[in-house]
């Protein structure tokens, strides 16, 4: 009866050292997928964001709107896109950008839009009403970005 114990609890332990080393596995491919996303858009859509951001915080609604992605301006009314915009502006000119930090890459697929590839980027941002962060997602199509939409969070929106 001993040797059957030491026996069940060897299988046991086996079976708790196989799912820890699947589970450091999981964990090391999920980080390096990770590294290798955000090294793959830090040459290209950090770049455009560097160049695009200075340009849509002087708040010029039709400036922005032409930044847009085409689902954008079919989701949104011309309108109510001025007056975010506007809304946007009290907090004033910006003073200083920091540098993006990429967050996510997500790929999904729809009958009307098809598939589509969507990087995250958060962006502190300092303005002369207060600090910010500028949340951005941008759109690839093959290298080339668009804006899918972007928001602003900051306590200086609120006076």
């Amino acid at each position: 009866m001993a040797k059957t114990t030491i026996s069940t609890f060897r299988r046991v332990l086996n079976w708790i050292g196989l799912a820890v080393v699947l589970t450091l596995l999981g964990i090391s491919l999920i980080g390096f997928l990770a590294w290798r996303a955000e090294s793959k858009y830090a040459q290209s859509a950090a770049p455009y964001l560097e160049e695009t951001l200075p340009t849509i915080v002087q708040w010029d609604a039709a400036t922005i709107w032409a930044l847009y992605s085409p689902e954008v301006r079919e989701f949104i009314s011309r309108e109510d896109h001025n007056n975010i915009v506007h809304s946007l502006a009290r907090l004033g000119g910006l003073e200083s950008l920091g540098r993006p930090r990429f967050l996510r890459v997500a790929t999904s697929a729809t009958a009307r839009t098809g598939s589509m590839t969507i990087v995250s980027y958060e962006v502190p941002a300092k303005f002369e009403n207060g600090e910010a962060t500028i949340f951005v997602n941008l759109k690839d199509e093959d290298g080339e970005f668009s804006i899918y939409g972007f928001n602003v969070n900051s306590m200086a929106l609120l006076q």
